[in-house]
């Protein structure tokens, strides 16, 4: 199963969740919201209305990385990310 990732290679909070990902060999579909224009327009229908971005809104944030997870789960939360995949990728 592949959590999907979207991010960007020039924000920190991306890069240092990649790198968590890549070296537990964790599959991810990452998805560069600031290299193609068809994953930023994916990411912006994704965050408008969506009550898991309410307090990145509040605090001015783009609220990336934000991951879609096998089990259908959305989170801006990296570490809730990290371990839900590691025990499985299931947080219902």
């Amino acid at each position: 199963m592949v959590t999907t990732i979207y991010g960007s290679r020039i924000c920190p909070d991306t890069l240092t969740t990649l790198e968590l990902f890549e070296k537990n060999s964790l599959n991810v579909d990452f998805r560069d919201i600031t290299t193609d224009l068809a994953h930023l327009k994916a990411f912006l229908a994704l965050r408008e209305g969506n009550p898991v971005f309410d307090k990145a809104r509040e605090t001015n944030k783009i609220g990336i990385p934000f991951f879609i997870l096998p089990d259908g789960t959305q989170t801006i939360d990296g570490t809730q990310a990290f371990f839900a995949v590691m025990q499985g990728g299931d947080l219902r």
